[in-house]
C-alpha cells in the first residue's frame, strides 16, 4: 500500500491539473503500465532460442536413425 503521504502529494498536484492535462496523465500512465504489464507476461512465456549457452555439444550424428530402434523402422524415412 502506498505511503498516505505520497498519495495526499499526488492528489494536490493533479488537482490544479487541467482537463486536458489529466487526459494527457492519464495516456501516459495507461501506456507505462500496459507496457509493464506485457514485458512481465512475455519473461514468463518460455521464448524459442532463449537459452542458447544451454547446449554446448551435439554429435554430428544426432537426427541418426538408433540402433535400437531398427527392428521398427520400415526404410523409408
Amino acid at each position: 500500500m502506498a505511503d498516505i503521504g505520497i498519495l495526499t502529494d499526488v492528489q494536490k498536484r493533479i488537482s490544479h491539473l487541467t482537463d486536458e492535462q489529466l487526459e494527457e496523465l492519464i495516456q501516459v500512465i495507461d501506456e507505462k503500465f500496459s507496457k509493464e504489464k506485457a514485458q512481465a507476461k512475455v519473461s514468463k512465456k518460455h521464448l524459442l532460442g532463449a537459452m542458447p549457452q544451454l547446449i554446448k555439444y551435439m554429435a554430428p550424428d544426432f537426427n541418426e536413425p538408433l540402433e535400437d530402434f531398427k527392428d521398427y523402422m520400415t526404410g523409408d524415412l
